[in-house]
């Protein structure tokens, strides 16, 4: 069983991963 830490980390790099991807990719055009 993760810790609520633990969840939230996972979370917040999931989506800082997400927006990355978005702006890396606005970047290619």
């Amino acid at each position: 069983m993760s810790t609520i830490r633990e969840r939230n980390k996972e979370l917040i790099l999931r989506a800082a991963s997400e927006e990355f991807a978005d702006k890396g990719f606005a970047a290619t055009k």
